[in-house]
């Protein structure tokens, strides 16, 4: 109680492989650090403090809670950030640097890389800034410019998406699916495609539709070999579809 009256915790608290993980800001402190426990009532360690209220960051744990995601971004300028991973255990940056990023999706399941959009200017005030973004796949320690395309409108045509599409790519819960999100901007219009999570080691990821936007669905998951959907489709209070 003592320690909550005098701190605020920020956005959530995540937990990975029995890691809790969570940005704080401590009294008299005019920036938030990230933090994490092993186990709720284990000892708070200080991950990472950035220093200087003209840098914010967000965060993602990787699946064994080894490993922290970084998307750093400079005050004013948030939708273009860096990407660092952080060791948990040494509290040592790799040496992996990834700029210019958009958002920091998912890490694969085994740790070893994690999923991010490429964009193709640094510029904020481009008109191309969020157009033909890339969704591309990092294994730690290798070379940025070899991280593999796994879904765009330039590499993925066969999936007719459009340029100013805003794309996304995550996990099912159980790890088997990669789910891709294709958004025009339009509410409950979105496309969606779905593939086995093993096909992320292929040259070139085969993606199938799970759901067009006339089928109005604006949020599905797969959970245990079945898809459920959201979808506003001759339901104006939108209805559950299996």
């Amino acid at each position: 109680t003592e320690q909550l009256a005098s701190s605020e915790i920020s956005l959530f608290i995540t937990r990975q492989a029995g890691r809790y993980f969570y940005k704080k800001t401590k009294a008299g402190e005019n920036v938030p650090s990230l933090y994490y426990r092993q186990g709720k009532k284990g000892k708070e360690t200080l991950l990472f403090n950035p220093g200087s209220d003209s840098v914010s960051f967000n965060f993602l744990p990787s699946k064994d809670g080894k490993k922290v995601a970084l998307s750093l971004s400079a005050k004013g300028n948030f939708d273009i950030t860096t990407a660092k991973i952080l060791d948990v255990d040494t509290r040592k940056f790799y040496r992996d640097s990834i700029y210019p990023v958009g958002t920091i999706y998912a890490w694969s399941p085994d740790s070893k890389g994690f999923i991010y959009v490429d964009l193709q200017t640094s510029d904020k005030y481009s008109n191309n800034l969020w157009k033909d973004i890339t969704i591309r796949y990092h294994q730690l320690n290798t070379e940025v410019r070899n991280d593999k395309a796994i879904f765009s409108r330039i590499n993925n045509p066969e999936l007719n998406l459009n340029s100013s599409d805003f794309l996304s790519v995550y996990y099912s819960d159980d790890n088997k699916y990669l789910m891709a999100v294709a958004t025009p901007g339009a509410q409950a219009q979105n496309n969606f495609f779905y593939s086995r999570a093993e096909n992320l080691a292929k040259e070139h990821i085969p993606w199938s539709v799970l759901a067009k936007a006339e089928d109005q669905v604006g949020g599905a998951i797969i959970y245990k070999e079945k898809a459920y959907l959201i979808s506003r489709k001759n339901a104006p209070n939108f209805q559950i579809l299996v």
